[in-house]
């Protein structure tokens, strides 16, 4: 019954751009138990009952981050070496690979409850489980694992970081270092171009520091800007080093940043992520 609700819910906000369809589902699913599957485009993906954020699925109205999926058909090529950070369930892994057909890929995920179900979707797609568990790190310190702050408040599936934010419900893991050059090292070795995409809540600067200078030429970088980042720190960087340029992702197609101010004005919501892209100049 709740799931014919999300079904009409989702067919009805899409007139109105899916406003309030989230706030709609948490309604729905939050004293629901168990695991879902369900089928979008080429894949099946399988997300916990009590999940709103992808049981926005639910309906097939419903087209996530739909900027993405756009440029990724326009601009990834099935030889591409496409590296997940911050994969969660494997959304993006599952679509190149499913309807891209990308070959080579590595999803890395450091939250181990959310990795289990990553490596089940592989699993339910007859895809090679080319999983990592853990977060993306300097090696170099001499560190081997990394302190996982997870903040457990409703509608916080996503909000796993290695920097500890301020939330009364916060729980902490103990999770592996993975070291960019070593996830790199079959692309390097086969000469393939590579598509970074980094979900990493505020580590991304950390991480495209660790792409090597003989290689920067050859990867591209998916990043989000989140609206609550007023001085869009991590595009703001990105600027500055003058090696890259940057596109903001929109439906209608993506649009070159040359300044913050641009990018700020286009933010228009503090409680969203925004799909940027860096293309080494």
């Amino acid at each position: 019954m709740k799931e014919n609700c999300i079904k009409a819910a989702g067919f009805l906000l899409s007139l109105i751009n899916f406003r309030l369809y989230y706030r709609f589902c948490s309604l729905m699913v939050r004293k629901m138990t168990g695991e879902r599957v369900v089928s979008v485009s080429n894949f099946a993906i399988k997300f916990e009952k009590n999940d709103p954020y992808w049981s926005q699925l639910i309906s097939k109205h419903f087209k996530y981050e739909l900027e993405l999926e756009t440029w990724l058909r326009n601009e990834c090529s099935a030889d591409d070496f496409f590296v997940d950070c911050g994969a969660n369930i494997g959304y993006w892994s599952l679509f190149v690979s499913k309807e891209l057909n990308v070959k080579t890929f590595v999803a890395i995920e450091p939250n181990p409850r959310v990795f289990q179900l990553l490596i089940e979707n592989l699993r339910l797609n007859n895809i090679p489980e080319f999983a990592l568990e853990g977060a993306v790190g300097d090696l170099s310190q001499g560190d081997s694992t990394t302190s996982l702050y997870l903040d457990l408040s409703p509608g916080m599936h996503v909000g796993a970081s290695i920097y500890q934010e301020n939330s009364s419900s916060m729980e902490i893991f103990q999770v592996p270092l993975i070291q960019l050059l070593n996830v790199f090292e079959p692309a390097i070795k086969n000469n393939q171009n590579i598509l970074l995409k980094l979900d990493v809540e505020g580590a991304e600067i950390s991480c495209i520091n660790q792409i090597p200078n003989s290689i920067r030429s050859r990867v591209r970088i998916i990043y989000e800007d989140h609206g609550r980042d007023l001085e869009c720190l991590t595009t703001k960087w990105l600027l500055s080093t003058k090696a890259y340029k940057i596109y903001f992702l929109q439906r209608s197609g993506s649009l070159e940043i040359n300044s913050i101010d641009t990018l700020a004005y286009l933010k228009k919501r503090t409680n969203k992520g925004y799909n940027l892209v860096a293309v080494p100049m």
